[in-house]
């Protein structure tokens, strides 16, 4: 098991998380995300559907914690302390807070990065600013 979970850690996380620390996921697909973790996880355990075995338990036998919606919400902060942490003049950092003139179009607006930033911070009881002083203080 130890092996399985090594290899689940070291390859098929990184592999389903790369790039979605820059993107707005949606609620349907973060449900998606944990349908694929646990299946994952339940292969590894070699527990079936059939045998109706909640997730908890899935996750004590693999030795996995984490879940995959809180491992991507920790990997969202990281990057957004990142940007936070760059120079006023550097391109990404300006792209990231540059704001668009214009009327916006019809319907509901779009669920942005920064949405999912702010609702990252907010689960955390943190406000916003008190997170972007903290990422520009590198030596913190």
């Amino acid at each position: 098991m130890n092996v399985k979970r090594v290899l689940y850690e070291k390859v098929i996380v990184p592999t389903v998380m790369y790039g979605w620390e820059v993107l707005g996921m949606k609620v349907t697909e973060r449900q998606k995300l944990k349908v694929l973790v646990m299946k994952s996880l339940s292969s590894m355990a070699g527990v079936s559907r059939l045998e109706r075995v909640t997730n908890e338990v899935v996750r004590v036998k693999t030795g996995v914690r984490n879940d995959s919606a809180a491992r991507m919400d920790i990997n969202v902060l990281g990057w957004f302390g990142h940007v936070e942490g760059m120079d006023r003049d550097c391109l990404l950092k300006n792209v990231m807070n540059a704001r668009v003139v214009g009327r916006s179009t019809k319907g509901r607006s779009r669920f942005r990065w920064m949405n999912r930033v702010k609702k990252s911070i907010g689960d955390r009881r943190i406000d916003v600013r008190e997170v972007r002083e903290r990422a520009r203080n590198r030596t913190e």
